[in-house]
């Protein structure tokens, strides 16, 4: 990459990733973490390949990392729900 610009690299650098995906399909991502659905994963792989700019791609973590906090946040409210209901009861 010498002699480019940084953000010049970092994007050849996704590109490559990128191909080495598609060219491997699943395998190239050694997995999923195991509180990931199968579905989700999907629906994250497809996202990934449709990035063109590493900014494209940050939106998309950071937009998926909100939904996550999000998921967390709900359930651990049901979890508290649950708790504070059991002991009325």
């Amino acid at each position: 990459y010498g002699g480019k610009s940084f953000l010049m690299q970092l994007e050849m650098l996704l590109e490559n990733w990128k191909a080495l995906a598609s060219a491997r399909g699943a395998d190239a991502c050694s997995g999923r973490h195991r509180n990931t659905s199968k579905e989700q994963h999907l629906k994250d792989l497809e996202i990934v390949q449709q990035t063109s700019q590493w900014r494209d791609l940050f939106d998309a973590l950071h937009e998926r990392e909100q939904i996550t906090i999000k998921s967390r946040g709900a359930n651990m409210r049901k979890i508290r729900d649950n708790l504070v209901s059991n002991r009325h009861t």
